[in-house]
């Protein structure tokens, strides 16, 4: 991953919450500000880290972007000039291109290392910070410290989102129409005060629980919910707040057993219930779990968790069918949510129905909001047609889908290279095929006419070239990067007798009707096969 090296470094990392249930969240920004002197190396491991810790949890999946990407751009809000100044100074515009961007929120992250490692953290509004105490320091400059600090602001973000602060109105700009008629008065009528719920106070003893949680004093934080519990606090919450303590601990046993427990006490809790039902759904008591998120949507119908939750147990039991009218029902209520549309289109082609699987995947990747969120959507299409045997078509949507990616990305997985790699050389062996049998027929005089000879290595040049290009943009994982040379050389050799034999159709040269065939020999040899290009 590149960071720029400018003395001020902004980055907007786009948190899609799309874990388990996948795609069934909300969107979280964050802006990453580095001051000098810092180390890039530092600056680029302080980012790397936060990712990493974001994308490793079951909500989160994080993506890298530059201020000026696609997603600020289109937002047409006014990303700040600058960020020395003090980032709660830019709350205005940074709220604009929340509402704008289509985020949940926003959140902004100073990093400054030089005699001491410190991260402050401020929301859009920086009384939600200040409340929360998201303030991390660190005394320490090492690489340590700073991996350190990076996991736990990530830490403390995870924790802090899992309500997400609900964003100040922004007002539309206030437009001039000329004077109109005076209108007769309306009498007033008289509306009832509408009712507001009471919360039940609780101890001090929970705010100290919660703040302990966040800091990640696990202990401390045990025992200020249990005096919370003798205290007499609301059971429900006070149950619900133990089992994020031992979801914390990840003691999924003592988890399951306070989140009954909450439930209990308050059967309407869906809070507890949702947890319940992934817990249940992990240790394979599927029935247990589809019955809890039965309860969840008899209340709130139109949860996406619960509707996730349901989908993705269909499709583990061989009932992709069922699991894709769930995925429609979801749809329904969030009908511009790309997300659904892909585990819609990963339902789908599980039992094999492409066409469906293809329009799902396709609504994925014209509703994305960022440049990752259309390239997932375009590999998971890339998949699709890899398993339809149209590996043409698939090879087109891997390179764009790289494109967008712009080399942010890191080395792929061995498994999903061999995937991709796969299907590239497949397109281009059966270009090669036809291309050569076109031209061998043309040169026997079997029948075959000039211009359908040249067409068909026009077409075998494109997609050597278009491969060629596309493995640029692909970072192999070490196993594989020997090989990924070969292919290069190989490629750029059949694309080098591709022009050799169109050039030969021009010019009548002996000369390019031998480099033609020579250069195939060579790329045979580079690739390691015989008459094949992979």
């Amino acid at each position: 991953m590149r960071i720029p090296s400018a003395p001020a470094v902004a980055l907007l990392l786009v948190a899609l919450f799309l874990g388990a249930p996948a795609s069934a969240a909300r969107t979280l920004g964050l802006i990453v500000t580095a001051n000098e002197p810092t180390p890039a190396l530092l600056r680029a491991r302080f980012v790397d880290t936060v990712m990493e810790a974001l994308a490793a949890g079951r909500e989160w999946e994080a993506t890298l972007l530059t201020a000026d990407a696609a997603l600020v751009r289109v937002s047409d809000a006014p990303w700040p000039a600058t960020l020395d100044a003090p980032l709660a100074a830019h709350a205005p515009d940074l709220q604009r291109l929340v509402v704008a961007a289509r985020l949940d929120d926003l959140v902004a992250a100073r990093l400054e290392i030089a005699q001491e490692s410190k991260a402050e953290v401020v929301w859009v509004r920086p009384d939600v910070a200040e409340a929360r105490g998201f303030t991390l320091t660190q005394a320490s400059p090492a690489e340590a410290g700073v991996i350190a600090l990076a996991r736990d602001l990530a830490a403390k973000l995870a924790e802090g989102f899992g309500e997400a602060p609900a964003l100040a109105p922004v007002a539309p700009p206030t437009t001039f129409e000329g004077p109109s008629e005076p209108s007769a008065p309306t009498p007033p009528t008289e509306q009832p005060a509408p009712e507001t719920p009471t919360t039940p106070p609780v101890s001090a003893h929970f705010a100290a629980a919660e703040r302990f949680l966040v800091e990640g004093d696990l202990r401390s934080a045990e025992d200020s919910a249990q005096r919370a519990l003798d205290a007499g606090d609301p059971r429900g919450p006070a149950c619900l707040l133990m089992a994020r303590i031992m979801a914390a601990k990840r003691d999924d046993d003592s988890q399951r057993l306070w989140l009954e427990r909450a439930l209990a006490a308050d059967p309407a809790l869906n809070e507890a219930r949702l947890p319940l039902a992934e817990l249940l759904r992990q240790r394979g008591l599927w029935q247990k779990a589809l019955t809890e998120y039965q309860r969840v949507l008899s209340t709130d119908p139109r949860n996406r968790f619960a509707l996730l939750g349901m989908a993705s147990i269909y499709a583990e039991h061989d009932q992709p069918r069922r699991a894709a009218e769930i995925m429609n029902e979801a749809i329904g209520y969030y009908p511009d949510d790309p997300s659904l549309y892909l585990r819609l289109g990963e339902f789908h082609a599980a039992y094999r129905a492409y066409p469906e699987a293809e329009a799902a995947f396709d609504r994925a990747a014209r509703l994305a909001t960022s440049a990752e969120e259309k390239a997932r959507a375009l590999d998971c299409l890339g998949d699709l047609y890899a398993q339809a045997g149209r590996h043409r078509e698939g090879f087109a949507c891997y390179a764009e889908a790289s494109k967008l990616r712009a080399g942010s990305s890191g080395p792929l997985a061995e498994r999903r290279y061999e995937a991709v790699m796969a299907t590239a050389d497949a397109a281009l062996l059966r270009a090669l095929h036809q291309a050569t049998a076109a031209f061998d027929s043309y040169l026997a005089d079997a029948g075959t006419a000039r211009e359908e000879a040249y067409m068909a290595l026009a077409d075998l040049r494109g997609q050597a070239q278009a491969i060629r290009e596309f493995m640029d943009t692909v970072v192999p994982p070490a196993p594989q990067r020997l090989m990924h040379a070969r292919r290069k050389l190989g490629y750029s050799l059949i694309l080098e007798a591709a022009v050799s034999a169109m050039v030969h159709l021009d010019t009548g040269r002996a000369e390019l009707l031998q480099q033609y065939t020579a250069r195939l020999r060579e790329a045979e040899d580079a690739l390691g096969v015989t008459g094949e290009a992979s």
